[in-house]
């Protein structure tokens, strides 16, 4: 049986031929992407909770502000300005 698109594109993306429901392979992401619903949730996570957290391509990282534009109110304005924040210090 042949792979699906998404088996196709992880196998592309880790240089195999074949991948298969359960395997497991490090891949090369061609871009790191987040939008603004969860993007403050994966900072904090980030900072807090990985042990030696780096961005192995800052030039891949691409943050999406989609769901408030403008921000609605002072909560989303300040997840919003803490995403700014890391983008700036990561692409430093």
């Amino acid at each position: 049986m042949g792979m699906t698109i998404a088996e196709k594109i992880i196998a592309a993306a880790a240089g195999v031929d074949h991948v298969k429901p359960g395997d497991i392979h490090t891949v090369n992401l061609d871009r790191l992407m987040s939008n603004d619903g969860t993007t403050h949730l994966t900072v904090d996570m980030y900072h807090n909770k990985l042990t030696n957290p780096r961005i192995a391509d800052p030039k891949k990282l691409v943050f999406i502000v989609d769901h408030n534009v403008p921000a609605d109110n002072p909560k989303t304005a300040a997840a919003q300005k803490k995403d700014e924040r890391f983008c700036q210090r990561a692409s430093d």
